[in-house]
């Protein structure tokens, strides 16, 4: 088949589906989150919504990840599965240039032959990511505690008033 028939066939309308964004071919290394764990994946192709990653034990569909590039950390949901390769769905778009460097340019070298400094900058947002983990873990205790102890006040001042006005009755039946 020729070039132009395969650019044809790709541009023709799809039985009602949106057309898809073009993708940009890549294969460049990251570290991603998923589930807790860390693992280390590859990156096949980007567009400014989305990625197919490749990876020996993919995320289950509809979980959420963290791909953590040599300048950014993108948060994704999976989308499909297929063996080692899964796709995932940005929330907000990408800048796909600045996200493979600059101008654009796939740098093919490893992450850490691209940046001496990527397992300190991954290090330095795991420790963000804990920080921020154990402060919303206090946050949330401390809002239930203070929820708590404003219900436990207004059912002792319910009770107190409610038994006030029974002994009240009481008492005055008494004389």
């Amino acid at each position: 088949m020729s070039a132009s028939a395969a650019r044809n066939m790709t541009s023709a309308p799809r039985s009602g589906l949106k057309d898809r964004e073009p993708r940009r071919q890549v294969f460049f290394r990251a570290r991603m989150r998923a589930e807790g764990a860390f693992s280390d994946v590859c990156i096949r192709n980007i567009s400014s919504r989305g990625m197919l990653l490749q990876t020996a034990v993919p995320p289950s569909r509809g979980s959420y990840v963290e791909i953590f590039c040599p300048r950014h950390t993108i948060v994704a949901r999976v989308v499909w599965v297929q063996d080692r390769r899964f796709g995932v769905y940005t929330r907000e778009k990408m800048d796909v240039g600045a996200v493979l460097g600059e101008g654009g340019s796939v740098d093919r070298r490893s992450p850490t032959q691209t940046s001496p400094n990527l397992g300190r900058r991954a290090t330095d947002v795991q420790q963000r990511f804990e920080r921020s983990r154990r402060f919303s873990a206090i946050f949330e205790f401390g809002s239930l505690i203070a929820g708590s102890t404003a219900l436990a006040m207004f059912a002792a001042i319910s009770l107190y008033n409610y038994l006030t006005a029974v002994f009240a009755n009481v008492a005055t039946h008494l004389q």
